[in-house]
């Protein structure tokens, strides 16, 4: 993303013409567009630090996702436990270094931990859950899901999670209000995907594409392993 900072491509250019403006393949726009937002709208000037900063921002704020993730999961002890490992953790101080794509999805796949212990407990115990609980799960979405595609994996199984609990509840809660909620709410946090040039279709086309290198390497091994069947 480094380079984005030096063009000084601007955070409505990122949203309309990604491909074209990172040639980044796989990835989403949106931790680059906190980046040039950062950068640009506080008028920093384009340094190694400043353009890493706000990548190390969400690599801080993930230690305290990780600690009500698991104060949410086992109590106190084990939240101080979570959060000192994610502090420490070389991978997570690594990327939370770089300007790159996943501090933002650490933090994301924290938050969401967190929502879906609360949702998941709420669910358990038959009763339906709260709007604070909701709310949060929304911005977990949000992070997981826009931070990288991977997280949209994330976000399938919670829901599929959500409701096999929810119908398993059904008796003591209003179990189609609960699934109507959750369906709902990620209706709204991805419908966006439908309307703009970087979702995942397009990112798919993207990937495939014959003018990219990724695709051109899928071809030359599938024409590889067809050569190699026939003889």
């Amino acid at each position: 993303l480094w380079s984005l900072a030096q063009r000084q491509v601007t955070p409505g250019m990122i949203l309309a013409r990604w491909f074209e403006v990172s040639g980044a393949q796989g990835q989403l726009p949106m931790p680059a567009f906190v980046m040039q937002a950062f950068l640009q709208w506080l008028h920093l000037p384009i340094t190694p630090f400043t353009v890493r900063l706000p990548f190390a921002l969400f690599g801080v704020a993930a230690v305290p996702a990780a600690f009500f993730a698991g104060r949410r999961l086992g109590g106190a002890g084990c939240g101080l436990l979570l959060a000192a490992m994610v502090a420490v953790n070389p991978f997570h101080v690594y990327f939370s270094r770089e300007a790159y794509f996943y501090s933002s999805l650490f933090m994301g796949y924290f938050l969401y931990l967190g929502a879906a212990a609360g949702l998941a407990r709420a669910l358990w115990d038959g009763h339906a859950p709260r709007g604070k609980d909701y709310g949060l799960l929304a911005a977990a979405l949000f992070l997981c899901g826009y931070s990288q595609m991977s997280g949209l994996l994330v976000c399938a199984a919670g829901f599929l999670l959500f409701a096999v609990l929810a119908w398993a509840r059904r008796r003591t809660l209003p179990a189609g209000r609960v699934l109507a909620m959750l369906a709902g709410l990620h209706a709204v946090v991805f419908l966006p995907f439908l309307f703009v040039p970087w979702g995942p279709r397009e990112m798919v086309l993207q990937f495939f594409s014959p003018q990219t290198e990724a695709s051109k390497k899928v071809v030359a091994a599938a024409g590889g392993n067809l050569v190699g069947g026939l003889a």
